[in-house]
Order: structure tokens, then sequence, then C-alpha cells
């Protein structure tokens, strides 16, 4: 079937998409048959409104126009993900040249009960852990002598 005659099906599937916020293959079939058409070509119709559509999660969602005070904002943010990261990225370069641990630390949150030699018993958060080593928080809401 040729393109032109799958255009007024992919006007009003699109159309659709927009009024109801997505479709689904079986509105593009239901359309297609209002046409008079068969429905086999409704792959067909959905290639042609690509453009327009958005496919995620078996649905097909309208994509709107973007205003160009949206479109600024999300500049804006798309740059300052970027620096932050970069930032990241150089700090974790030149704290990897000063470590000097023997083994590696990995994130572990968890209130645990510390005792010491002298049998004192202190309620801690951790903040990370290795075989060598745990590294508590010292805030004097985390330390509860017993």
């Amino acid at each position: 079937m040729i393109e032109t005659e799958l255009r007024g099906v992919v006007d009003s599937v699109v159309h659709r998409a927009q009024r109801q916020g997505y479709v689904v293959p079986r509105d593009v079939r239901e359309e297609l048959a209002q046409a008079g058409l068969g429905d086999a070509q409704w792959k067909d119709v959905l290639n042609l409104a690509r453009e327009s559509l958005h496919y995620r999660q078996g649905r097909y969602y309208y994509l709107q126009t973007v205003s160009p005070k949206l479109h600024e904002q999300q500049s804006q943010q798309q740059i300052v993900f970027h620096t932050v990261r970069e930032l990241i990225r150089r700090h974790q370069m030149a704290s990897a040249d000063n470590e000097r641990r023997q083994a590696d630390r990995i994130d572990f949150i968890h209130p645990v009960k510390v005792v010491t030699a002298d049998q004192r018993e202190f309620r801690v958060l951790t903040r990370d852990l290795s075989p060598t080593g745990i590294a508590c928080w010292a805030a004097a809401a985390c330390w509860a002598k017993k």
C-alpha cells in the first residue's frame, strides 16, 4: 500500500494520540478499519507517524512540542548535569591518587553496637566497611553510652 493512502489514517492516529495522550495498536487497527483499509498495515501507519509518537511500554505516546522556555530549562539542566559529573570525576581522580588504604571500602550505612576494650558500649552509625576496618559517623547523636 502506498504512503498517500495511509496518510489520512496517520493523521487520524496522531490526532487520536494527541487527544488521548497515547494510542495502542488496537486503536491504529480501528482507524484503518474506519478508513476501509485492512488492519495488517498498522505497523506501516506507526512507522509513518514515528516523528509524532514515542513508543514506551506497549503504548505510543504523543510527542508534544517543547516550548522555548522549557527547552532553555532543559538545556541548562544538561549543562549543570555535565558540569557536576565532571567535578565528581576530577574529585575521584584526585582522591584516588591520595588513597593510602590497602583494602577497598564499600558503603555500609547501618546502626551497630560497639564494645570497647574497657567494656563500654556505644551505638553508632557506620559509614563504610572493609575487611581491615570500619568507619563510623561520630556525631553526638550517634553516640549513646550504656
